[in-house]
């Protein structure tokens, strides 16, 4: 062993030091590394080894990469939550079908906070919002998928990772609630989560055409699924799959995007502030739009008890009587 007098460590010999770097690159952390570098390059904060807490075990994030604003004391933050997976030998492919998903719904369904989820569904009929790559939704989104070249029963990668991103979004945002706080107390927490999963090889799009009557395979650098098969999200999430070398040109919208994000997100939380305050969800202006689930999210609808409450309250018809409002 020699020593390196650039530094004063060992020097390890060079056929060892070759093997190691060649096995690092087996394990596909060089992926792990580019991809936090182009969200780092695109202005987000990234933290590579994040873990999140479940039940039985702690599990590890590949990179989560975040954009946050304080509004009147309140945090707010939007995360991509990234997995990242090598697979130069065997493709991806993602089965697509034309069944599109509303812009209103795909916002009101996104992996969020209890504080994220009410801002997200009181602007899901934005048509701001809708215009954002954050919430497209294709003609033909994804609904599952595979990795070529291999079997079934042996090694469902694809599934794995789409339960495992979506698990660790869920997971990441719920966090913000752990805080304890007061019964009908505003949260002073707000996260939403955008999964991703970034792959060092090839993906393909599949879908059937009623044309030809045939399967068609086309190769794409970054499709979108609407994934209802997540174990801890009980909507439809959200989840895209890019191409490592389309990663910057993708982030560099999105960056741009998230900054967006997060104005809206801080106005429509200072609205709902004044509803908290008021009791009332009247100044909270909600636009119509399909969101693809029954009632108010639990924030919402517990300002709405609240509501109930004060109005059962003795002497509220007569303050009421004064008013004119109910």
């Amino acid at each position: 062993m020699t020593r390196d007098n650039t530094r004063g460590v060992p020097q390890l010999p060079t056929d060892l030091r070759d093997n190691v770097a060649k096995w690092v690159k087996s394990e596909g952390y060089p992926l792990e590394f580019r991809t936090a570098s182009a969200f780092r390059k695109a202005g987000f904060h990234v933290r590579q080894g994040e873990y999140v807490h479940f039940d039985d075990t702690i599990r590890e994030i590949d990179v989560a990469a975040s954009k946050s604003v304080f509004s009147e004391g309140t945090l707010l933050r939007v995360y991509h939550v990234v997995e990242c997976k090598w697979t130069k030998e065997k493709p991806w492919i993602v089965l697509s079908a034309p069944n599109p998903m509303a812009p209103s719904a795909c916002i009101a369904q996104t992996i969020a906070s209890e504080l994220g989820e009410a801002i997200l569904w009181a602007n899901a009929g934005l048509r701001d919002l809708h215009d954002m790559s954050l919430f497209s939704t294709p003609a033909s989104p994804g609904f599952s998928g595979r990795q070529a070249f291999t079997e079934y029963q042996d090694n469902d990668v694809f599934y794995r990772t789409m339960q495992s991103v979506t698990s660790l979004a869920t997971k990441l945002v719920q966090q913000y609630d752990e805080p304890p706080r007061k019964n009908d107390a505003m949260p002073k927490y707000g996260a939403v989560a955008f999964p991703l999963v970034a792959i060092d090889g090839h993906l393909f799009e599949v879908w059937f055409d009623e044309t030809t009557s045939d399967v068609q395979a086309v190769e794409r650098k970054h499709l979108r699924l609407h994934w209802r098969g997540s174990p801890s999200w009980r909507w439809h999430a959200t989840v895209d799959i890019v191409v490592a070398d389309h990663l910057d040109v993708l982030l560099r919208q999105r960056a741009a995007e998230v900054d967006q994000l997060l104005v809206q997100m801080a106005r429509t939380r200072d609205r709902i502030a004044r509803c908290h305050e008021s009791a009332s969800l009247d100044e909270l202006n909600v636009k119509n739009g399909p969101r693809g689930m029954l009632g108010l999210p639990p924030l919402l609808h517990s300002i709405h008890q609240m509501r109930k409450r004060k109005l059962a309250a003795p002497g509220a018809q007569k303050e009421t009587g004064k008013t004119g409002k109910t």
